[in-house]
């Protein structure tokens, strides 16, 4: 009997040790194989629990912060525009969760390791549902206490954004103004302030320029601004400007004095609607025909064509050029020959990433080129010159829904396929067993002018050597040999060529 006493009570033992192993052990098992909600369903007073919070709230975020404030929202300055996407899938459920899971944990382990980073990531997501006094209640806190000197910055600039939705008893703001859509204000637009000629750009402005926001009426207001000139942008939803344009009347940027104030509306008018090439129209012939509905108090209208660049494996990318069309259009319609469009003098843009180097096809082979997809834009201007309008809108990717057509690879040679295809080594070589075609001379010129290894710089001589070849040169292939010779120093058979260009322009005008 006493044996059998001693077995029950070293087996009692036993079995408490192994829930004790369990209770120590289980949860960190749990924790590790990312079980959060079970272990704090059956374990919610370990150690492991506030770790278990907070990685289930970031679970739910898809590990990291989902909330940019500029998500689907399109930041529009007077002579720029950007898009940041909402790319993630974090659902209204999984906010909700997410909320419970950093309001408890901040709630019940306030001194947790990760919990102001907890804090910044739940004062982020009541601002993007739009709970301003949540969002504010966060971003107190964090100005008050954090210890790191961005965090309370970029708190105290959220703060700030809030609190400019109400005025201030008594003061008079140094910069105030209106955005409106359409005729009437807007509510919750952020309104961005960046130094005029800044060549910085932050696609979160938080921290980094002053920033306000507008009221019911559409009222934004800044206080306290430093003296400097300033750009006015806004951060808008894409839905609310739909098939706006932003007014070009208004001067470009506004000057801040000490002790002055200013006001700077921000207005939102209807675009020009373009009526064809539109829906990825082909253009088989010698010229394309522009067409667009005609805008109440145009004067005139200027065309613009941006070329749709394609990375290897066959999707657009951001890369993209244009070239503005200078001639003016009293009309609703203009049409250009194809030869002119492919001769037409441009820009050249090229950029680096790691080892690779991109050079635009529109700057290669033309505004136009066989092969090429292309978007096109029209504006509007009055009778002072002052863009009123334009169909160019705001554009989070290119398909059908905007003015899209493609010219006939018919007459593309095999260098331009390559230049297409970002493979300039193949073109060079592809164009040089094609020098009886001026297309090809034109694109050795430039391919040489600009340099087509990565690292490497051009070679000025031999690109002019080509475009000296051109049996019918262009305006745009004279100045190119002007260039190139004033920039290796032969400035007299510069001034020979550009007087070739006047009278060959002279001639054509008879």
């Amino acid at each position: 009997m006493t044996v059998k006493v001693k077995t029950i009570a070293i087996a009692g033992l036993i079995f408490i040790l192994m829930m004790i192993a369990a209770v120590m052990v289980v949860p960190g098992f749990l924790l590790k194989m990312e079980k959060y909600d079970t272990l704090l369903a059956w374990f919610p007073k370990s150690q492991e629990a506030p770790e278990a919070l907070y990685w289930s709230a970031v679970e739910a975020g898809e590990r990291g912060n989902p909330f940019n404030p500029m998500m689907d929202r399109v930041q529009v300055f007077p002579n720029s525009s950007s898009y940041v996407p909402n790319s993630s899938s974090f659902s209204q459920s999984q906010a909700s969760y997410a909320i419970h899971q950093w309001e408890r944990l901040l709630s019940e382990y306030p001194d947790y390791r990760h919990a102001e980073q907890a804090k910044i990531n739940l004062a982020s997501i009541y601002f993007a549902l739009r709970n301003w006094p949540q969002a504010e209640r966060l971003y107190e806190e964090l100005a008050a206490s954090s210890e790191q000197d961005w965090t309370r910055r970029e708190a105290e600039s959220y703060l700030q954004a809030l609190q400019s939705r109400q005025p201030r008893s008594g003061e008079e703001p140094s910069l105030t103004g209106r955005v409106i859509v359409g005729g009437k204000g807007v509510e919750d637009v952020l309104v961005i302030l960046r130094e005029h000629e800044s060549n910085t750009h932050y696609s979160n402005p938080f921290g980094y320029y002053p920033v306000a926001m507008t009221d019911q009426e559409g009222i934004y207001r800044f206080y306290d601004l430093d003296p400097d000139d300033y750009e006015v942008g806004v951060g808008i939803g894409k839905e609310m400007i739909n098939g706006f344009y932003r007014n070009g009347q208004e001067k470009s940027h506004i000057s801040i004095r000490d002790g002055s104030t200013a006001r700077y509306d921000v207005a939102f008018v209807p675009k020009v609607e373009t009526v064809s090439p539109v829906n990825r129209e082909s253009i088989d012939g010698e010229t394309i025909r522009f067409e667009w509905q005609p805008y109440p108090g145009a004067s005139y209208y200027s065309l613009g064509i941006t070329a749709l660049e394609r990375d290897r494996q066959g999707k657009i990318t951001g890369n993209t050029s244009s070239t503005w069309l200078n001639e003016k259009w009293e009309g609703t319609s203009a049409e250009y020959e194809l030869e002119t469009l492919r001769t037409y003098p441009r820009g050249i843009s090229v950029s680096m990433s790691q080892d690779e180097e991109w050079i635009s096809a529109q700057s290669i082979l033309g505004a136009v080129f066989p092969g090429g997809e292309f978007t096109w834009y029209v504006d509007a201007f009055d009778s002072e010159d002052r863009k009123i309008s334009s169909s160019s809108g705001y554009f989070s990717q290119h398909d059908s829904s905007v003015p899209f057509f493609i010219v006939s690879d018919q007459k593309q040679l095999k260098g331009d396929r390559y230049v297409i295809q970002q493979k300039y080594e193949e073109a060079v070589e592809a164009y040089e067993k094609q020098l009886d075609d001026p297309y090809a001379l034109r694109a050795l010129g430039i391919l040489w002018t600009i340099g087509f290894r990565y690292g490497e710089a051009g070679d000025k001589a031999k690109a002019l050597s080509y475009l000296e070849r051109l049996p019918n040169p262009s305006r745009y292939d004279y100045e190119q040999m002007a260039r190139l010779n004033e920039e290796l120093g032969n400035l007299e058979e510069k001034e020979r060529i550009m007087q070739e260009l006047e009278a060959s322009e002279a001639e054509r005008e008879e």
